[in-house]
């Protein structure tokens, strides 16, 4: 990427865990990104890194692993060790009360990263600055599918690796194996990650009605709570023997990409594994992040607005359903679920148009571009930023 100037070297990451492993997910694939493809100094202050560890079993406060140093965020803290050019802060995490104090005295760019959207106000919110007391402004970065967005979190190298992965049958038949997973020819193999408001049960019911064959692969989380304690016994018996399920560790983020490769159709929650299920290129379904008032029903539309290749397109409206019905039961009935499951194909023209309406650099990319213009304009001499 050419460079107009020099750029801020030093970079600060804040996360807070809010629930799940979505805000310390995205904030580890950012902070690895910037340091081993852009080259620069990056620590990442995460508020529980017992919650990293899943992530990154490595992961302890002290250690620098990837170019990453890591600390547990201190509630009380007078500045931010090392000092910063930039800071992020994850989805609206709360710096700690003395360091806006501090990033006034010594002026860093200060960036929040927003949620992933496809509404169209994200194009005109991105980018904006909002001036804090002392003379601090706060600029909203917000991650999207135009070239006008933040972009989308990709490493450099993913598709080529993924292309690579895909390439060779034996890769996904081994990496399979190795999980212990066996599979049986007329049933589709999907990967599960959900929120407990999924409706399996309607979905164990319609596939029995159906006749179709369902083989869910379900890391350890949320959705291995929801399967139950007897490893899916019950969902089986209410799917007439049609729905079965496997349950797998927690995987760290490159076995997890190397899952959706391997899968037939895939399952996806929130923003972290969204954004892999987009790369990996497979049919999937997705279940937006409840909030109040149905808010993330209308990021369901948007989104959903991308992937459609015309008014009248059936597989389109196949995509479609089956994910308004995952992420609301009560509207419609499963039969649009059921066929998706039964034939994941029928949704490949609905991602390839989605993927072909992606524009731009990565978010990563952007994000140093962004932060370099406005470290720029501010700059100061040396002994100001220290």
């Amino acid at each position: 990427m050419a460079k107009s100037g020099p750029i801020p070297r030093r970079w600060l990451l804040v996360c807070r865990v809010v629930d799940n492993l979505g805000d310390a997910a995205v904030m580890w694939r950012l902070a690895r990104q910037l340091a081993v493809e852009h080259g620069l100094s990056v620590s990442l202050h995460i508020d529980e890194i017992a919650v990293l560890r899943h992530l990154v079993p490595a992961a302890r406060s002290g250690a620098t692993i990837d170019g990453v140093a890591l600390h547990l965020l201190p509630p009380e803290a007078p500045s931010p060790p090392g000092g910063a050019d930039v800071v992020v802060s994850g989805f609206h995490a709360a710096l700690p009360p003395a360091w806006p104090a501090w990033m006034a005295r010594h002026g860093p760019v200060w960036i929040n990263l927003e949620y992933l959207s496809a509404e169209l106000w994200v194009d005109d919110f991105h980018g904006l600055p909002s001036p804090r007391p002392g003379g601090l402004v706060e600029h909203y970065f917000y991650p999207g599918f135009s070239a006008r967005s933040g972009g989308l979190l990709r490493e450099r190298d993913l598709l080529q690796r993924r292309d690579a992965f895909m390439a060779d049958p034996r890769r996904a038949a081994a990496f399979l194996s190795n999980l212990g997973v066996i599979r049986r020819e007329g049933e589709t193999l999907a990967s599960l990650l959900c929120y407990p408001h999924a409706p399996l049960v309607p979905l164990a019911r319609a596939l029995a009605g159906a006749g179709t064959r369902l083989h869910l692969l379900v890391p350890e989380g949320v959705a291995s709570e929801l399967v139950g304690a007897d490893g899916g016994a019950r969902l089986a018996a209410m799917s007439a023997g049609l729905l079965r399920t496997t349950p797998l560790p927690f995987l760290p983020q490159a076995d997890y990409d190397a899952l959706l490769w391997s899968c037939d159709l895939n399952f996806v929650r929130g923003e972290d594994s969204w954004v892999r299920a987009i790369w990996s290129g497979r049919p999937f379904a997705w279940q937006a992040y409840p909030q109040d008032q149905g808010a993330h029903l209308a990021k369901l539309e948007a989104f959903l607005a991308l992937c459609a290749t015309t008014p009248a397109s059936a597989p389109s409206d196949v995509l479609a359903d089956a994910c308004r019905w995952w992420n609301d039961p009560g509207r419609g009935d499963p039969a649009a679920m059921v066929r998706l499951i039964a034939d994941p194909s029928l949704a490949e023209p609905s991602i390839a148009t989605l993927q072909a309406r992606i524009e731009g650099p990565d978010l990563a990319a952007r994000l140093v571009a962004f932060a370099g213009a406005r470290w720029r304009s501010v700059r100061r001499g040396p002994d100001d930023r220290t």
